[in-house]
């Protein structure tokens, strides 16, 4: 396909993505469904026509991680208000880091060994797609529980963890993908730490310093449409300097630096968020409009088994960890207000899959062992979060006349 039929194709897909916005708020229905079913059903008429455009899933792998990432992450650290979740930090940062971690571990275990291949599925490549499939995006169901008396803390609680699940999940898919491509056996967990120390610590140091750095340069020029450009350009910078020059995590250094930048923003004026808002949209569009458009009916006939085998152990994983952690920070911090049982199951259930597990699964190398399945799992994950999950979660609270926290014992 040439450059003008791949700048008119995705012009046509983000027409088409905006065009579904008035749509789902009438009909009631997430935004993110409709994209998926539009590039579905879409992709299956090419195909009943005969009609071969020459693209395919692999083609837009480069363009999700490096183009569409940095900007998802950006955008969410200058949306997230952290002083807001000033009171509940350590139990984000649980949530978003062991815990995260926890659920990645713990579901690559369960698809191990219910999949029971190790030839064709080894234990790093099951690794892999826990990490995949830990990043949680509670979009859906923040609005609702925002509404509900007493649900408020329990959707600070989902949004800001899934800011910064989202890096501990892209940096451990980093660091597991380069293990498998390297077909090395899979490394101690001290080895394993120290690795992540190293990328999760040096990328935040560097976020850190270039953020700074930016609010510097942004008070110099004082101007909104300079300091959009600036954002934009330093988000992608910092990214690629962590990656390729430092082998640092570029995801944490975007969030380091984007948390400096959105906080000047709330001190002062308000800059950049509008047009950081767009491009997210047309990120979002973008992921699952693709992610819709590469899901046939072969991979859900082929690999049907895959996908239920990764709900299960998806759901199982982050439940236990949730549990885990929130009885853990009940314990340790001997609050007035525990989150009691009802709240635990509420943050475990709203910790839906979306946009980061679709992009990171449509950036597999075709290099990686077992990659079709790995996909498949992804795509099983997100697509019940997205068609059974996010509707049950979302019926349940509108039809909460005052959601309160029981106390179960």
């Amino acid at each position: 396909m040439s450059l003008p039929e791949t700048v008119v194709l995705v012009s046509v897909a983000l027409i088409v993505g905006a065009a579904l916005l008035p749509i789902s708020r009438k009909l009631g229905v997430p935004h993110c469904v409709l994209l998926v079913l539009i590039g579905f059903i879409g992709s299956e008429l090419v195909i009943a026509l005969g009609i071969d455009t020459g693209l395919r899933w692999h083609h837009f792998s480069g363009i999700v991680f490096y183009l569409l990432i940095p900007l998802l992450i950006f955008e969410a650290a200058h949306r997230v208000d952290v002083k807001a979740l000033r009171g509940l930090f350590s139990l984000i940062l649980l949530l978003a880091i062991p815990a995260s971690i926890l659920s990645a571990v713990g579901a690559g275990v369960l698809f191990f060994w219910m999949i029971d291949h190790p030839v064709g599925f080894p234990l790093l490549v099951a690794l892999l797609t826990g990490a995949i499939v830990s990043p949680t995006d509670p979009t859906a169901v923040v609005g609702l529980l925002k509404q509900l008396p007493g649900a408020q803390r329990v959707a600070m609680i989902l949004e800001g963890e899934s800011l910064f699940n989202d890096a501990t999940a892209i940096v451990m898919y980093s660091l597991l993908l380069g293990l498998a491509l390297m077909q090395q056996s899979v490394p101690s967990a001290g080895q394993i730490a120290g690795m992540l120390f190293f990328v999760l610590t040096g990328g935040l140091g560097l976020g850190l310093a270039v953020g700074i750095a930016v609010r510097w340069l942004n008070g110099y020029v004082n101007n909104v449409d300079a300091e959009a450009l600036i954002s934009v350009a330093v988000a992608y910078t910092v990214f690629i300097i962590c990656e390729y020059w430092f082998g640092l995590s570029g995801v944490v250094a975007v969030l380091a630096c984007g948390l400096v930048v959105a906080d000047k923003s709330r001190t002062g004026r308000t800059v950049a968020a509008p047009s950081w808002r767009i491009l997210s949209l047309a990120a979002e569009i973008s992921v699952f409009l693709i992610a819709g458009a590469t899901i046939t009916w072969i991979l859900l006939r082929d690999q049907w088994l895959a996908m239920l085998i990764g709900i299960v152990g998806a759901l199982c994983a982050r439940t236990i960890a949730v549990f885990i952690t929130v009885s853990f920070w009940n314990y340790v911090k001997r609050t007035e207000q525990p989150f009691v049982l009802s709240e635990q199951m509420l943050i475990a259930a709203g910790g839906a899959r979306g946009v980061v597990t679709l992009a990171l699964a449509l950036s597999l190398p075709l290099e990686l062992e077992a990659w079709f399945t790995v996909q498949a799992i992804a795509y099983g994950v997100a697509l019940f979060t997205l068609f059974v999950q996010i509707p049950i979660v979302s019926v349940l609270l509108q039809h909460s006349s005052r959601w309160r926290a029981t106390r179960i014992g």
